[in-house]
Order: C-alpha cells, then sequence, then structure tokens
C-alpha cells in the first residue's frame, strides 16, 4: 500500500483512512470509497464518501490515505474493514449515532467467524478478521428475495449454504465469532441457535446478535414471545406449534390477510419466511439469562439497548 500518490487505487478508488489530526481521535482507521455507490463499495458494507466522513465531523485533512489496488481488494475477498480495535475510542462507543456504534461492535469481532444472512449489508470486522458468510438462500435466490431498489450486485455472495437453525455442519470449537444481525427472529428455536453457536465457538469466541426491537417495527402490535414458548420450542419442539406464529404473523403484521386460513397454511407448510418471534430490551435479556443458567454458560453476555430514538434494533453479545 501507498499512502503518497492519490491515484494509486486505480479504477476502485477504496482506500483505509487513518485520523491523524489529534482534535480527531487519531488512530481511528475508516475504509472509505469516492465513488460511494460503486459495485465495490455495496459488497464490502459499512464504506464511506467524504460527504458521510463530513457529516460525522471529520474531513479528509484529517486522514492519512493508504489506497488499495484493485489486486489487494480481490485477494482480501471484500474483507478487512476497520483495524480499529484498541483505538476505537470512546466516541464510537458511546455514541447515539448507529452506524458509528455498529462500527465499533464491528471492531470487537476478531479471528476467524462465521456470520449469517449478511445479505447486501455485511457487519464490519477487524482488520484482521475475515468472515465466512452463511445463508439458507444462493446467491440466485437472494437476488430473487432482493427489496425495492437492490439488485443482484448488492448481495455478497455467501460461501456457505447455511442456516443458523442447523449449525451442526460445523466443528465444535471452531470459530473466534458468530455475527447474525435480524436472523434470530426468524428461528422457530432461538434457544437452540443460542446453545449451538456456544459449542461452535472457541473460548474467548463471541456471538453478536443484532435484534429488531419488537416496538420499533412492524412487530409493534404484537406480544413479546413468552419465555415458556421459547423453552418449550427448545426442549419440546413441536412443528405443529409454529402454526401459531404464522396465525398471529397474518393477523397482526399482515391483517388483510387475517380470514385466508388456506393461505396461512401454505405458507407454514413451506417455511415462508416470517419473524415467528419479537422481543423487548427486557424480554430478550430475560431470554439470555435463561440460556446462561440452563444451557449454555457463557463467561458474559449484555445487552446493548437502542442507541438513538431513531435505531429499530438492539444488540445482544455473548462471550464464551
Amino acid at each position: 500500500m501507498s499512502a503518497s500518490d492519490p491515484n494509486f487505487c486505480g479504477h476502485s478508488e477504496l482506500f483505509i483512512a487513518e485520523a491523524t489530526a489529534p482534535s480527531k481521535k487519531a488512530g481511528t482507521y475508516f475504509l472509505c470509497s469516492k465513488s460511494y455507490h460503486n459495485v465495490a463499495c455495496k459488497k464490502r458494507g459499512n464504506l464511506y464518501s467524504e460527504q458521510v466522513l463530513e457529516s460525522h465531523g471529520f474531513a479528509l485533512s484529517d486522514f492519512q490515505h493508504l489506497y488499495w489496488s484493485d489486486q489487494e481488494l480481490d485477494e482480501y475477498n471484500y474483507q478487512g474493514y476497520l483495524p480499529m480495535g484498541s483505538n476505537c475510542s470512546d466516541r464510537f462507543r458511546n455514541s447515539d449515532d448507529p452506524v458509528l456504534f455498529r462500527l465499533w461492535l464491528g471492531s470487537l469481532l476478531k479471528g476467524m467467524g462465521l456470520e449469517f444472512g449478511p445479505g447486501a449489508n455485511p457487519f464490519p470486522v477487524a482488520m484482521s478478521s475475515f468472515s465466512i458468510y452463511a445463508d439458507r438462500f444462493s446467491m440466485e435466490s437472494l437476488s430473487k428475495h432482493a427489496y425495492p431498489g437492490q439488485e443482484a450486485n448488492c448481495f455478497v455472495a455467501p460461501h456457505v449454504i447455511a442456516d443458523m437453525s442447523d449449525l451442526s455442519a460445523f466443528g465444535s470449537n471452531s470459530f473466534d465469532f458468530i455475527v447474525a444481525s435480524h436472523v434470530i427472529e426468524h428461528l422457530s428455536d432461538p434457544i437452540n441457535a443460542i446453545v449451538e453457536s456456544h459449542r461452535v465457538l472457541k473460548k474467548g469466541g463471541r456471538l453478536l446478535l443484532a435484534v429488531p426491537s419488537k416496538d420499533r417495527t412492524f412487530d409493534k402490535s404484537r406480544p413479546c414471545t413468552p419465555l415458556e414458548h421459547l423453552v418449550d420450542d427448545y426442549e419440546r419442539y413441536d412443528r405443529a406449534r409454529d402454526l401459531s406464529h404464522y396465525r398471529e404473523w397474518f393477523s397482526l403484521v399482515q391483517p388483510s390477510n387475517t380470514n385466508d386460513e388456506k393461505m396461512i397454511i401454505e405458507a407454514w407448510e413451506c417455511n415462508a419466511d416470517i419473524h415467528y418471534h419479537a422481543w423487548t430490551v427486557e424480554t430478550f435479556l430475560q431470554l439470555m439469562n435463561h440460556v446462561n443458567v440452563s444451557y449454555a454458560q457463557f463467561s458474559h453476555s449484555e445487552v446493548f439497548p437502542e442507541v438513538s430514538r431513531d435505531s429499530i434494533e438492539f444488540y445482544a453479545c455473548f462471550l464464551k
């Protein structure tokens, strides 16, 4: 890499930017793109244009530019996001900006990890880290499930076709971290996913979950999933019980379809993608505590509430 030639990056126009001005927390890194909407940028996830940096109180004059060549980017497989680690300042940790807070969480993810459902927005990780992407859908299927405005090249290609509901393909003590954003609510048996993640993680490994906050999403009309129900799903799983989730979903989230029992049953039979469960920070913390006492003993677990009034998610972090 070179910090001297502003054209060194060639066509990619991507660079690592290191804050050098003391007033801007020297040692903090960003991964940036001058052409924010290029394909590489979309594949990498959290990249920042000059305008975004400026909106966070930074200017390009505050940074030393460490450019990457296209070859270096290809070799890194669009990884190596944020080499912040211990350099990550309290400004990020205590920020009410969801983007900056997400970057701080990403700086905790070090080593070889597994991310479920990265979609078009893979989670940022420390510079020395690498995420294996897993998804229940192939790249072709992901394109078909794109939201309005998304294109095929918005998605990262999964390395593994796998669902977080079944981690049997992964060996014990094999990953330094597991991360899943807005995935746990799509699982009929979330306790099993957490317990199995404990098995798969190395000692000192982290499980990081981004969980939609019930009262701030389209789940707001639903009741929180009772802990007793979640325990039943884990200890006495019954596929027929899942039908109640579909009835609740189509009654309270998509009420226009309430009276179509045949449609609801068909959705249940084909495992149509819904939010099986809904949580607030308080009810998810109850789940975490119960798992830790009864099924998998993590050395530490913590919930990070919504960081701002506009945030729709909270984070749950488990340390093995």
